[in-house]
């Protein structure tokens, strides 16, 4: 009877404690990502993009989901 309860409250810790290993994150640091980010210089292709070509594609996304002139805006 005994051996039981100790069997039973083994098999209890080993789920908590698996249990509260599961949900950790694999990024400890809440700055690891804006700090990768960060170290990156933008090229030539990069202004050019971000300038011309991303403009004109987000325009057409939302023309064709809404339907509308985005010029109406």
């Amino acid at each position: 009877m005994r051996s039981s309860y100790i069997i039973s409250f083994i098999i209890l810790f080993a789920a908590v404690i698996l249990g509260l290993t599961a949900t950790r994150e694999g990024f400890t640091s809440p700055g690891t990502m804006d700090q990768l980010a960060s170290t990156h210089v933008p090229t030539e292709e990069d202004v050019y993009y971000y300038n011309v070509v991303y403009p004109k594609q987000v325009r057409r996304e939302i023309t064709a989901m809404t339907g509308g002139d985005p010029g109406q805006l």
